[in-house]
C-alpha cells in the first residue's frame, strides 16, 4: 500500500478505515532513468538465498516486468504476480501470460469481485486463467479486511464461482494445491 501506484490510484487511506496516513509520493523500484534501483538486486539475492517467494505487490506493470527480469537474473525461482486483476494493479491477460513465460506464477484473487471493491465480473478471471493456463496460476481470497468475508468463506465462494463458470476441478486443484505447494517448496 506504500507503492507509488497504489497511492496514485487509491490514496493513503485504507478503504475500510477513517484513518488518514501521512502524505507521501510512494515507493517505486525504478530510478529517474527508468532503471531498477540497486536495492532490488540485494532483495532478490536475499530471496534467492532463503528460497523465499518474491511478490510484485502493487507495482506498475513496467515495474513488475523489471522486477521479474532482475529477480530471475539474481536466481529467484519463486515469483508471484500479486492479485493480477485488482484495480490498483490491473495486469492484462496478455501481460500475465508474458510474466508467466518469464517464470512468474499469477495470483487471481476474489476480492476484486466483491461489492465493496471493484465488482469485477469473475468471467474476466476465467478468461485470464484460460489464456495463461492454470499451470501458471494460483487462487486466493485476498480477504481478511474488516469489510470482506473471512478468508475461508471468501475462498469457498471463489472456488464455487470458478467451478460454476467452467474451470475444471482438475485446474482448481492445480491452482489451490499443486502450484502453492511448488511455491512453498512442499
Amino acid at each position: 500500500m506504500d507503492s507509488r501506484k497504489h497511492i496514485q490510484t487509491l490514496g493513503r487511506t485504507y478503504p475500510w478505515s477513517k484513518i488518514q496516513l501521512p502524505k507521501t509520493e510512494g515507493l517505486t523500484i525504478l530510478d529517474a532513468d527508468g532503471k531498477i534501483v540497486p536495492e532490488i538486486r540485494e532483495i532478490a539475492e536475499l530471496v534467492t538465498h532463503f528460497d523465499a517467494i518474491l511478490c510484485t505487490g502493487h507495482l506498475t506493470v513496467p515495474e513488475m516486468f523489471a522486477l521479474i527480469r532482475e529477480a530471475r537474473d539474481a536466481g529467484v525461482e519463486k515469483l508471484l504476480v500479486t492479485h493480477a486483476e485488482l484495480d490498483v494493479v490491473s495486469v492484462s491477460k496478455e501481460d500475465q501470460k508474458r510474466m508467466a513465460e518469464m517464470g512468474a506464477m499469477i495470483e487471481h484473487s476474489f476480492t476484486p469481485c466483491t461489492h465493496l471493491r471493484q465488482r469485477l465480473d469473475p468471467r474476466r478471471i476465467v478468461e485470464a486463467i484460460e489464456y495463461v493456463g492454470a499451470e501458471h496460476c494460483v487462487m486466493s481470497s485476498d480477504m481478511g479486511q474488516p469489510v470482506n468475508a473471512i478468508p475461508r468463506e471468501g475462498f469457498r465462494m471463489f472456488v464455487k464461482t470458478m467451478l460454476h463458470l467452467g474451470i475444471s476441478e482438475s485446474d482448481i486443484d492445480t491452482m489451490i494445491k499443486k502450484n502453492p505447494a511448488k511455491l512453498l517448496g512442499l
